[in-house]
Parts: structure tokens; C-alpha cells; sequence
């Protein structure tokens, strides 16, 4: 017993200056911030849908976004998509994190049919989604950026759906 109590002195003494405080705790690693997405947004959306072939169709549609909530790293908000020319009217969702760097990650979803908008198309379509990707991009100064894909099998053949979008702070 008073070899367990010796070592226990024995230890607190370790772990104190000389002085008999306690040593300082070591120093903290300051996380630098991620910079702010919150905002509305004048987007444009520009998809490009190529068929297994290789021949491929563009549209560039319109549309806002606003992220209202960025609590840390991470947002949240909603996106439309004005319908004109080859584009449909859509809105939904967009949840992502921004990291230091100013690079950032984000999902988008519409209402039904699945958990983002590939799946979502998938549903709509009739296909199979085969992959997807997030969408990967940077925010610098008062402009977002990101691009996302998905692949999918149809009755007609194979589909590779590239979806670009560019959003300047209103």
C-alpha cells in the first residue's frame, strides 16, 4: 500500500513545476475560420448531358441561390432554377461545409424522389443512377463556384450529366 501511495506522490510531483503548480496547459491550436457563404446569390446553372456516343447538349439556365445559416464550417439554404429556354423551373435545397482554404463541398436536393438531385433525376427519368459526386468548388470573394456528375443507365443507352454552377453575392 505505501508503494502504491509513493508512486501516486510520486506522479502528482512529476506533473508539477518546481513551484508546485500545476504545469500550463499546453498551448491551443487556433482553427482559422472558414470563410462566410451567407447570402443570396445570382447563379447560373450550366448542364451538360452526354449520351454514350459522345454527342453532348448544353443548357445554361438561370436560377438564385441563398444560404441564410452558416452556424461553423458548415451551411445550408436553397437554391431555384428559373424556367426558360431548355430549362425547367426547379428549387430545392443546398447543405454543404466550407473549409479554411475556401474550398467547399455541397449537396443539392429537390423535392421526391431521392436524397439529392441525382437520385432525384433518376426517379424522374426512369434510369438507373450508376454514380454521383458532390459537388466540389471554392468560394472566393463574393462568388461561389462548384461542379458535381452523376452517370446513368437508361432503356436508351448511357448518360454522363455534368452540372456546373457559378453564384456572385447580390
Amino acid at each position: 500500500m505505501r508503494r502504491v501511495l509513493a508512486l501516486c506522490s510520486l506522479a502528482l510531483a512529476l506533473g508539477c513545476d518546481r513551484d508546485g503548480r500545476s504545469p500550463a496547459a499546453p498551448e491551443r491550436l487556433e482553427a482559422a475560420a472558414s470563410p462566410s457563404v451567407v447570402g443570396g446569390y445570382s447563379a447560373t446553372f450550366v448542364g451538360t448531358i452526354t449520351d454514350q456516343f459522345g454527342q453532348s447538349s448544353t443548357y445554361t439556365c438561370p436560377g438564385t441561390v441563398d444560404i441564410p445559416a452558416q452556424p461553423d464550417s458548415t451551411f445550408s439554404g436553397s437554391f431555384t432554377e428559373q424556367g426558360s429556354g431548355g430549362c425547367q423551373q426547379e428549387s430545392g435545397t443546398v447543405a454543404g461545409t466550407v473549409r479554411p482554404d475556401s474550398s467547399l463541398t455541397f449537396t443539392a436536393d429537390t423535392p421526391g424522389g431521392g436524397s439529392d438531385i441525382w437520385q432525384d433525376g433518376a426517379a424522374s427519368l426512369g434510369c438507373t443512377l450508376v454514380s454521383s459526386t458532390p459537388f466540389t468548388g471554392a468560394v472566393s470573394g463574393g462568388t461561389l463556384s462548384g461542379e458535381g456528375n452523376g452517370v446513368y443507365d437508361c432503356w436508351f443507352g448511357r448518360l454522363y450529366v455534368d452540372i456546373q454552377v457559378s453564384a456572385s453575392r447580390l
